[in-house]
């Protein structure tokens, strides 16, 4: 009587069906083939990785792994493969595609976060063997916020099938730029106090066992994919500094004092978004969370029960009073969402200028992305008094010191980085 709901049914008993199938499809995957990936290298004295397909769309997280970010995890290196948008879609691009992935390496506690610059993937075919320079620049800098620290790519040096290929001098500069951002920030951590609950289980809940192709799946499930983007760009739009967390690193996190240990993240604020359903073992260290200060925020719905009926009625006791939050409340909700130490405000907004915001070694690091494809100014004051903070261009590899505030020049399509 359980088997059919695999393919078809929208009651809650059809759907935990469903959450109860994807995670076993998603540990048997992550056994059988990650973990024994992993274990073969190691012994080998090298690590594992590769590039997963279809990272910005939640369902093919479910479809194509049952559960990526677990699959992701028991890689040594989280990596993934993104397309190199054209200049029309630099505004809208998925990007934080890769946040799934550099959350992945600061909840293992690991160092590197490998993306391949693909110039052929979404639509592009083997007559883009060599974008423009501004597109590869885009692309890097927009990986690079969200925390990716290790570049590949296979871009032709030489014309190739058409490609015109790149100067002498232009792939050095790009090698060079991309190589000084990540010399600064290969281990250096995202300073996030929010964690964004990653919702796989109403993916899980969702997917019908059926012999579509993935862009039609995409469309039948467009809605909760799209309550997910709004709340991820929500938070971006706000300037929040975020990190995705796995409900197994909520059910296994330290909680002390109104703060959520999850590997190398630390989170006063967790947000728990379009969620129908929750694991026990969740609910509980987030009623310890609450209790101890932390602050949990439910985006558009609160849970109606567990994932097991049986732990229907403490869910429903402890979220009684639980009131819904809207995406669009996010940026009044949530003041402060990185530490202290990181004291220096920016201008323009997140419309012009994106802010990342990393610690290595203990001291901050900034980097400064124009999203523009034409020149702006960044203003930089510091909230408290005057200062003075050190400013690396990675286009020209120049380190100089500047007096605070400051208005720093920004060519189209690069990025700066500060530290004070």
């Amino acid at each position: 009587s359980i088997l059919p709901y695999i393919f078809e049914g929208n009651g809650d008993e059809a759907r935990r069906a469903r959450i109860h199938y994807r995670q076993a499809v998603g540990e048997l995957f992550t056994d059988s083939f990650a973990r024994q990936i992993k274990q073969w290298c190691n012994q080998r004295g090298v690590k594992s990785g590769g590039h997963y397909l279809l990272n910005g769309y939640l369902i093919h997280h479910v479809q194509g792994y049952g559960d990526l970010m677990k699959f992701v995890s028991e890689f040594d290196v989280p990596a993934l493969d993104i397309p190199i948008p054209n200049p029309n879609q630099f505004m809208n691009f998925n990007y934080q595609m890769s946040r799934f992935f550099s959350s992945v390496t600061a909840w293992k506690e690991r160092d590197t976060t490998l993306i391949l610059l693909d110039p052929i993937i979404g639509g592009y075919g083997m007559n883009r063997l060599s974008p423009e320079m501004p597109l590869l620049l885009n692309a890097a800098n927009m990986a690079s916020f969200h925390g990716v620290n290790t570049f590949t790519s296979y871009l032709p040096r030489e014309p190739k099938q058409g490609a015109k290929g790149y100067t002498k001098e232009e792939y050095r500069f790009l090698n060079e730029y991309i190589g000084r951002m990540t010399q600064v920030l290969r281990g250096a951590r995202r300073d996030a106090g929010v964690g964004l609950y990653y919702p796989i289980a109403m993916f899980q809940s969702d997917l019908l066992a059926s012999n579509s192709r993935w862009g039609d799946i995409n469309n039948q499930h467009k809605h909760r994919q799209g309550a997910w983007d709004n709340t991820e760009k929500a938070l971006l739009k706000a300037d929040i500094e975020y990190m995705i967390v796995h409900p197994e690193g909520v059910a296994q996190a330290q909680v002390a004092q109104g703060r959520m240990k999850i590997g190398h993240g630390i989170y006063h604020t967790l947000v728990m978004p379009q969620l129908d359903f929750l694991p026990i073992a969740v609910a509980k260290q987030l009623a310890q969370f609450q209790k101890t200060g932390g602050k949990i925020l439910w985006i558009d719905t609160v849970p109606r029960g567990g994932e097991h009926s049986k732990n229907d009625a403490p869910i429903k006791a402890w979220l009684k009073d639980a009131k819904p939050t809207q995406a669009a409340q996010l940026a009044q909700a949530i003041p402060a969402s990185f530490s202290a130490k990181f004291d220096l405000a920016f201008t323009p907004g997140t419309d012009q200028l994106v802010i990342g915001r990393f610690h290595r070694g203990g001291k901050p690091v900034y980097l400064l992305v124009n999203r523009l494809q034409k020149p702006i100014t960044a203003s930089v004051t510091k909230k408290a008094g005057r200062g003075s903070v050190t400013v690396l261009d990675p286009s020209t590899g120049k380190i100089s010191r500047v007096g605070l505030p400051a208005k720093l020049p920004m060519e189209a399509n690069r990025a700066l980085m500060l530290m004070p």
